[in-house]
């Protein structure tokens, strides 16, 4: 699911018209992606709660000695992981979306 979102849009086109020779593949799409969304969504909760238990405030954020650097690396980190799981989850949102309104 790294493709573009048009070229997902031009896949699930091919899927459905002819749906009833890809009726396996539509069901196992159906299947996998009302798993990914939870799945994705219970990743960033826990990005979320790591965030929240591992996030430092630095003494002074200007002082580069190594406890200064620790804090700020770590913080970036988590910073990080957090943004990239709710990115993920609301890819997964909008692929779900797509793939509903080409359904209809």
């Amino acid at each position: 699911m790294d493709f573009p979102l048009p070229n997902l849009r031009r896949l699930f086109r091919f899927i459905i018209s002819e749906a009833r020779e890809n009726m396996a593949a539509i069901e196992r799409l159906d299947s996998y992606l009302s798993n990914a969304i939870p799945g994705s969504k219970e990743a960033w909760e826990a990005a979320d709660r790591a965030y929240q238990e591992g996030y430092r405030v630095p003494v002074n954020p200007r002082k580069r000695d190594d406890a200064a650097l620790k804090v700020l690396r770590g913080n970036k980190r988590l910073t990080e992981e957090r943004k990239a799981a709710k990115v993920g989850y609301e890819r997964w949102v909008k692929i779900q979306g797509i793939w509903n309104d080409m359904r209809r």
